[in-house]
């Protein structure tokens, strides 16, 4: 014992000598250093290794290249970017986790001339150290891009994802039309004279050509405003594809003497679409009234919707053959419905709608319901109920709206589904109130439909038309509600979703993106001094740990499995041989894990509850335990007998097995749900959509 206190002591005096750092940072540290030994050098020799990674030469030069723009002096400037080509040659030579994706890719979908991939790039202010300061400088433009043929499951992960740039706000703020004309310069380098992706293709380093469009730019509505020039969301013309699409604040629908404007259409029909070449033609029109006296060009570019800048994307001739500006255009449904938007102003407005009709104590009501839920271990469930608790409704009330972080909202509306149509739909049957708000419990309920629709989209094909029908359901019943006037242009982006989702086949979304930030983020934070030096050196610390992820083992591992698997303690080796009926041979074979992939999309964790295949059909139970036996994934289950099952609610009702467990192939799980723990000891689950 004493021996064991003195280590402890000896650790804990070496980690408080040293700079702050995680203790999980620390002991990956310790493990490395016991298995690899001690590199040589120090914090210099660190900068020089970063350094020569970023400037080693490739066909296309080092990764750290400049580029030229121009400032509103039309004084040229210069931009720092890691350029595409010599990343993308440098992760496939490099990185063999990432050269063995990239390659099956390749070969899943080979590309040509005639049949490209598709480019996606992704664009988003970032604001590290405290979002509050007075004047932030550390903040940051970060553009990234990869490709839509990787797929929907590798698209989820940080990786898939590279950085092209990383500059301080205050130096693109000053170039003429700040990140439009870098945007534009990146979009340069893709489709150059010299390689240009979409006409003489990209030669990788394993002797494949590959080619590529650009596919789309998932941006959320800040973005749009900073890349397209619209007016934005706040602006007359909210929306940039939409021709006949006014705010009813304006009053221009009210001049309008041709009946051919409107501030409410609620259905895709009603609209009139700009074509890119109408948007072109606008941007380039501002270009040529540009010297009518500034009251007036204000007016027209506010009826037109647009904002005219000098270098702007839109006004770079040299692309007009490359960037179709109205199919590349993409909404995110995560901004659209979680970020300030559609979910979090319909659940104010619902919850408001309660307290009128007279039940006071809904949010309070609402906070207890949450917290008799459980979420799988992915989800930080704990809290969600602390949303709506105490003085968080004065919060939610003066700012009219739900204020919660995207993640909490989506994995909140299942249950919010359910406590709407259980509790809110009777509170008059009940007599707890003198009159019913079923109208706006349909809205809700109508909103929860299209998330469900989105959510399962990326497991099972969802026809475009389908979610149209569901959205324009919705925005109708959100009128009948409340009406028009609480409509945010956000209401009006899920009216386009069908369309991006006809022309990728899949809608994207910004989780992993804003995930993607804590990188950049991490390093901007602890770079005081704010200087295009460091704004070079935050790129460069960027891209080598991209780099290194990509290097990573597992860093592209979809297949199903345990995750940091182990082998078992001889106590676990005992359990399993005696409960699966081995052979003293095979525990040696035995690994474990508190966690399993088992799908490419998911894990499961020790104590989620899930459904699994069983009889033509699905039962539900609770994992003990994840093990891999002569390679076999296999899962220990506490197993679940159905007691009620309600398809219209999504819900179910189950009684666990008693002393009952059975073991499965881990690739038999379908997914990991919410659920309650009842007084009388059977377990209620919410039931995902595309399994009810």
């Amino acid at each position: 014992m004493g021996d064991r206190s003195a280590k402890l002591r000896k650790l804990n005096d070496f980690r408080r000598r040293l700079p702050h750092c995680t203790a999980s940072a620390l002991s990956a540290i310790l493990a490395d250093v016991r298995e690899t030994g001690i590199p040589d050098g120090d914090r210099n020799a660190m900068r020089h290794a970063r350094d020569l990674q970023n400037s080693e030469p490739t066909p296309f030069g080092p990764v750290l290249q400049t580029l030229t723009v121009f400032d509103n002096d039309d004084e040229e400037q210069k931009l720092t970017i890691a350029h595409p080509f010599a990343l993308l040659w440098k992760a496939s030579s490099d990185c063999d986790s990432f050269m063995t994706f990239f390659r099956a890719k390749l070969a899943d979908h080979p590309p040509s001339l005639e049949n490209p991939w598709h480019l996606l790039l992704y664009t988003d202010e970032v604001t590290p150290g405290n979002p509050l300061a007075t004047l932030n400088k550390r903040k940051f433009h970060a553009l990234y891009w990869s490709f839509l043929e990787f797929g929907v499951t590798a698209l989820s992960r940080e990786e898939c994802w590279f950085c092209v740039a990383t500059e301080y706000s205050i130096y693109v703020t000053p170039l003429s039309a700040g990140l439009s004309q870098v945007v534009a310069a990146v979009l340069q380098c893709f489709f150059s004279e010299g390689v240009n992706l979409a006409l003489t293709g990209v030669l990788l380093p394993f002797g494949v050509r590959l080619w590529a469009k650009l596919g789309g730019f998932i941006q959320d509505g800040g973005a749009h405003k900073f890349v397209w020039h619209s007016r934005g969301d706040g602006a007359s013309k909210f929306c940039l594809l939409c021709k006949n699409l006014f705010d009813q604040e304006s009053e221009i629908v009210d001049e309008d003497g041709s009946n051919l404007l409107s501030c409410d259409v609620l259905t895709w029909d009603e609209l009139v679409q700009a074509s890119s070449n109408d948007l072109r033609k606008t941007a380039r029109y501002l270009e040529r009234k540009v010297n009518l006296p500034p009251a007036a060009f204000l007016l027209l570019q506010q009826s037109l919707g647009m904002t005219y800048h000098k270098h702007a994307l839109l006004l770079n001739r040299y692309l007009d053959d490359y960037v179709s500006p109205v199919d590349v255009y993409l909404h995110d449904w995560m901004h659209a419905i979680f970020v300030d938007g559609v979910f979090n102003l319909i659940l104010y407005l619902l919850l408001g709608s309660v307290i009128q009709i007279g039940f006071a104590d809904v949010y309070e009501v609402f906070s207890q319901y949450i917290a008799n839920w459980n979420w799988p271990h992915r989800v930080q469930g704990a809290n969600l109920h602390g949303i709506f608790a105490g003085d968080r409704e004065k919060k939610h009330r003066t700012a009219k709206h739900i204020k919660c972080q995207a993640s909490d909202g989506l994995s909140l509306i299942g249950v919010a589904s359910l406590f709407v149509r259980k509790v809110l739909l009777n509170l008059q049957r009940r007599g707890l109130t003198e009159g019913d708000c079923s109208a706006e419990c349909y809205a809700f309920l109508a909103l929860a439909e299209v998330v469900e629709l989105i959510v399962a989209s990326s497991k099972t094909p969802l026809q475009p038309k389908t979610l149209l029908t569901a959205v324009e359901k919705f925005l109708q019943l959100f009128k009948t509600a409340w009406g028009c006037c609480w409509m945010t242009p956000k209401f009006h982006w899920l009216l386009h979703l069908h369309d991006q989702l006809g022309k990728l086949g899949n809608l994207l979304n910004c989780f992993c993106l804003e995930r993607k930030h804590r990188v950049p983020k991490r390093y901007a934070t602890d770079i005081a001094n704010v200087s295009q030096k460091n704004s070079k050196s935050l790129l460069m610390e960027v891209t080598s740990h991209h780099l290194g992820q990509l290097s990573q083992h597992d860093a592209f591992a979809f297949e199903v499995g345990l995750v940091k698997g182990s082998k078992a303690s001889k106590r676990t080796q005992q359990v399993l041989t005696a409960e699966l009926e081995l052979g003293p041979e095979a525990a040696a074979s035995i690994k474990y894990s508190i966690e399993s992939r088992f799908s490419p999309l998911a894990t499961c964790h020790k104590g989620d509850v899930i459904l699994y295949k069983a009889d033509g059909g699905f039962r539900a139970g609770k994992v003990l335990i994840h093990c891999e036996v002569h390679g076999l994934p296999i899962s220990m289950i506490s197993n679940f007998n159905v007691h009620k099952f309600d398809a219209h609610c999504g819900h179910s009702i189950w009684t666990p097995a008693q002393d009952h467990n059975i073991f499965i192939e881990t690739d038999q799980i379908l997914d990991t749900v919410v659920y309650s723990e009842l007084p009388d000891g059977k377990v209620s689950v919410l039931i995902p959509s595309e399994f009810r």
